[in-house]
């Protein structure tokens, strides 16, 4: 028969080895400056550019244009993003900026397969032929409340930002909803909060 003194030590020893799990505080939210578009409509033929740090430069601009294709024998509606000398916008091969959903993280990794350039990027294009239903291309064609991904550099420290947008082929017009700007220099971020 065990003693108790070996029983105890026995039990103190089984219940020494159970860890508690470890809970890491959770970071407080990136302080971040808001800019409210209330559903603003760019309809083609009209644009907008907007300085979202307030530094009286442009930092963002939409717009479209009406190109010819002689050699598809088609008009083309397209719908434009781009971007100032000091911000960028992850873009990748097809020339192409992520639709973002809401809650994605926004850090200089977060985008495999796109680079950070100053963006001129097609959002969507309405391709217009004679005899010939008219079709749209481009990854923001039918996005509804998505992010446009934006880092403004300001004396070499990147700011991480956000632009809600949605896209209305019926409208054939981008719809601006809001957009934010972090406060704090290499922050990272998510889309829509």
């Amino acid at each position: 028969m065990k003693s108790i003194p070996s029983l105890l030590l026995i039990g103190l020893m089984a219940t020494s080895c159970h860890k508690d799990p470890v809970v890491t505080p959770e970071k407080p939210p990136a302080p971040m400056k808001y800019i409210e578009f209330h559903d603003l409509e760019l309809p083609f033929g009209k644009g907008l550019s907007i300085d979202l740090d307030q530094d009286g430069q442009k930092d963002i601009f939409f717009s479209s244009m009406l190109v010819g294709d002689p050699l598809a024998q088609a008009d083309e509606h397209q719908f434009l993003f781009g971007t100032s000398p000091f911000t960028f916008s992850p873009v990748d091969d097809m020339e192409e900026t992520p639709a973002l959903a809401q809650g994605k993280i926004i850090s200089d990794t977060s985008f495999p397969g796109c680079h950070w350039y100053n963006a001129n990027v097609v959002l969507a294009q309405k391709i217009i032929k004679e005899n010939v239903p008219d079709s749209w291309l481009g990854n923001w064609k039918d996005k509804s409340h998505r992010y446009i991904v934006l880092r403004l550099d300001q004396q070499n420290q990147p700011f991480y930002g956000w632009i809600e947008v949605s896209f209305d082929m019926q409208g054939e017009k981008v719809i601006l909803h809001r957009a934010a700007l972090c406060k704090e220099p290499g922050r990272e971020i998510r889309a829509g909060v």
